[in-house]
């Protein structure tokens, strides 16, 4: 599953037997609880083993001011529901997303934004980038030292 992690809204991806990935509807939420109450049903849901987030690097590769923040979501998950996590390089998916939607009238893409869809098309893109190295024999843009289990 791949996860773009934000304050108040969770993107969501899954990846199918084929290994392409495509977006799941968005945790949109107010209190951490919640957080966690959606995506352990996500994850039980689906079966998940294996977590893939999205982490926050500079343009330079220099870690984010949300990089420490995503290291502690990333590890709670996996202290939380026992599945490997990975921390892979994000950088560029929201844009790359935002860029897809600029046919879409501003009104459309201010509620698509509200609602995670933005969120869960940046976690699609971020698994399909591991699913893609992975099956290539690439560890690029995965940092094997903020891999939790497995």
């Amino acid at each position: 599953m791949g996860i773009d992690h934000g304050s108040k809204r969770v993107g969501l991806a899954y990846a199918d037997s084929l290994g392409i990935a495509f977006p799941l509807p968005a945790i949109v939420y107010d209190k951490k609880a919640q957080l966690w109450e959606a995506l352990e049903a996500v994850i039980k849901s689906k079966h998940i083993k294996h977590c893939v987030v999205g982490y926050p690097l500079n343009m330079d590769g220099t870690e984010g001011s949300r990089a420490q923040l995503t290291k502690d979501f990333a590890e709670a998950i996996h202290q939380r529901f026992g599945v490997t996590v990975s921390l892979s390089d994000e950088r560029l998916t929201t844009h790359t997303v935002l860029n897809r939607q600029q046919s879409k009238t501003m009104k459309v893409q201010r509620e698509e934004r509200a609602l995670g869809h933005v969120d869960s098309h940046a976690a699609a893109l971020i698994l399909q980038d591991y699913l893609n190295e992975e099956a290539l024999g690439n560890d690029k843009g995965l940092w094997p030292e903020e891999h939790f289990g497995g």
